[in-house]
């Protein structure tokens, strides 16, 4: 299996760097991307850069110059009533900040053309889980919605709670690799580690503070799951 690997910052790349014994690098349209191999399967990992664009753009490279079998997105997010230290791995990903609900024929976060959300692949999902539980890691399943935005403020995201009771996280990333997934028909699946809480006087500080540590837990799961595929 070709596993594609993605990452927004590269505190999270060299978090998953770190496991390994032996990578090299390779030009990839304009991007660097870090070639590796675990047990059976080969890896091509790529640092996106921050936000939606960024993200599409990285996937949609991976998935087309690299056949892609897999498509896997880690990293960091902010928590939606969790904690620094915990896990998401998302049953779906959607936008909070895309609204074209003037129209009648749409929810908040849904493109023309689009469903409302962009699932991950539940196989891969529940392994994951798997392995969180076997690291002893504090995991959560539940939506993660992305914008071009660093929420502070989660009454940004009422009116995504009144369509989904789980989301658990919000990022600059997840959605548009769902989106991308999607769109070219391969599984994915996406891990984030809670770095900040919304709505916590100290979130901007435990960013800084917690970025570290918590790529570095993203990065031992994403290892154990490589591993057990």
């Amino acid at each position: 299996m070709h596993i594609g690997l993605l990452y927004a910052m590269p505190e999270e790349r060299a978090a998953f760097t770190a496991h390994l014994s032996d990578y090299t690098t390779a030009p990839l349209d304009g991007l660097t991307s870090y070639v590796a191999r675990i047990g059976k399967h080969d890896l091509t990992l790529v640092e996106c850069g921050i936000g939606k664009v960024n993200a599409a753009v990285a996937a949609t490279k991976l998935i087309r110059e690299k056949s892609i079998d897999l498509l896997i997105s880690t990293g960091v997010s902010g928590g939606v009533m969790l904690d620094p230290k915990s896990l998401v791995l998302a049953r779906a990903v959607a936008y909070h900040d895309v609204d074209v609900r003037s129209f009648g024929q749409y929810v908040k976060g849904q493109l023309p053309g689009m469903p409302p959300f962009f699932p991950t692949d539940d196989k891969v999902r529940t392994l994951a889980h798997a392995c969180a539980e076997i690291r002893g890691f504090e995991s959560y399943v539940g939506m993660v919605v992305s914008g071009d935005q660093f929420l502070t403020d989660s009454a940004v995201l009422n009116d995504m709670h009144a369509l989904y009771d789980d989301v658990v996280a919000t990022d600059m990333e997840a959605a548009a690799v769902g989106h991308v997934a999607y769109m070219e028909g391969v599984p994915c699946l996406i891990i984030r580690s809670i770095s900040d809480r919304l709505d916590t006087p100290g979130q901007i500080d435990d960013f800084s503070k917690f970025l570290t540590q918590a790529a570095k837990r993203a990065a031992e799961l994403v290892h154990d799951v490589v591993q057990a595929l």
